[in-house]
């Protein structure tokens, strides 16, 4: 559902299906996991990656995941962010994404007007 409009992003700045680049349709895609319940609290709070999930979650210091009346996010994780921009993608896992990876986020599913 994703990889072909990433192909077709790809095609269209020249990194895929040139005489100098691969075929867009031989690359290699992988979905990495955004992670809910205890896993995502695990990323939104944990100072360092356990390294027993793979995958991702968005730290927000507003966001309460687990409805308990508090915000999960450790503020350590956000302290080198500025400070109107405290949130980030958090990635857990060895290698994720790889040192050569190109990472694509989209959002699937129904629309706001739907």
């Amino acid at each position: 559902m994703v990889a072909p409009a990433v192909d077709e992003y790809l095609r269209n700045v020249g990194a895929c299906g040139t005489d100098q680049t691969p075929r867009c349709e031989d690359r290699c895609y992988c979905q990495l996991v955004q992670f809910s319940g205890a896993e995502l609290l695990t990323c939104e709070g944990a100072a360092s990656d356990p390294g027993t999930q793979y995958g991702y979650c968005y730290v927000d210091p507003q966001i309460d995941s687990n409805a308990d009346g508090a915000p999960d996010a450790n503020p350590a994780l956000l302290a080198e962010c500025k400070d109107t921009e405290r949130r980030k993608l958090r990635f857990m896992g060895a290698e994720l994404p790889a040192a050569d990876a190109t990472v694509f986020i989209a959002c699937v599913g129904q629309t706001a007007a739907e």
